[in-house]
């Protein structure tokens, strides 16, 4: 029978086999951090806040200066040579037709499309052979449009257009005209000079249907007598013809020089 004595060395040598086989380690779980999205947030800037509505109205007026020199062109153009100068007319007002703007402009987008084809349909007229009086109506209603949408552009930008006054009836010693037309004179007699880019027909009278006399060559001057009644034609003395007038469309020249033009009103 075996003694506690002989059994113990083995008990020993058991344990210390156990003991020396070690459990594998358990990995060590390393948390990497997951990046959040950030969301990009793009603003769009708004059209009529101050400081873009400039832009905006200044991209508008740029289609206006256009068609203002295309009417320019036109106005000075023969009634059986203007149909291009209309075709010009036609493809400005389209393209302002098609400019988006914002609904802060929408006034002033319709001002000047109603301008626009005040014009156009005034030159229409002038093409089928209307009468002068439609046509200068047309003429006048279109100057009225403009000055309201320069106006417009004014209050827009913040700033201040200086207007060009209307002639008014002046008090004064009358002054020698053509046959049928009385004026009022000043002392002084402005110059009006043809700023170009396009010769200023000198008509016989205040009317785009009138008698052709020639031509104000860019940067003629002439001597200026006065303005129709309604302020869109001015009596020229004829360059090297004294005592022989003329009449050439405001809106094309250049007047300079001291005091005012009178009005010269016709008579029937």
């Amino acid at each position: 029978m075996k003694t506690i004595h002989s059994i113990f060395p083995t008990l020993l040598l058991l344990l210390s086999a156990c003991s020396a086989i070690a459990p594998d380690a358990a990995p060590s779980a390393t948390l990497s951090p997951t990046a959040i999205p950030t969301a990009t947030v793009t603003v769009t800037p708004d059209p009529c806040a101050p400081e873009n509505r400039a832009v905006e109205v200044r991209s508008m007026h740029r289609l206006m200066r256009e068609f203002d020199d295309a009417y320019a062109v036109a106005i000075s153009t023969s009634r059986d040579q203007i149909s291009s100068a209309v075709s010009e007319l036609q493809r400005i007002r389209r393209e302002a037709e098609d400019h988006h703007a914002p609904a802060c402009l929408a006034p002033l987008k319709d001002l000047q499309l109603v301008q626009m084809n005040t014009v156009i349909q005034t030159m229409l007229a002038f093409m089928g052979g209307a009468d002068s009086e439609p046509i200068n109506q047309g003429l006048a209603l279109s100057r009225q449009l403009h000055n309201q949408y320069m106006l417009e552009v004014s209050r827009l930008l913040g700033t201040t257009i200086v207007a060009i006054p209307t002639p008014t009836l002046l008090l004064g010693t009358p002054a020698s005209t053509e046959a049928g037309a009385t004026a009022t004179a000043t002392s002084a007699v402005p110059i009006v000079t043809n700023p170009g880019p396009v010769v200023v027909d000198m008509l016989a009278a205040p009317s785009l249907e009138a008698q052709k006399l020639g031509a104000l060559e860019v940067g003629q001057s002439a001597l200026a007598l006065g303005y129709s009644a309604d302020g869109f034609w001015i009596m020229i003395e004829i360059p090297g013809q004294q005592s022989q007038i003329a009449w050439v469309y405001a809106a094309l020249l250049q007047v300079s020089g001291p005091g005012g033009l009178p009005v010269i009103v016709a008579t029937p």
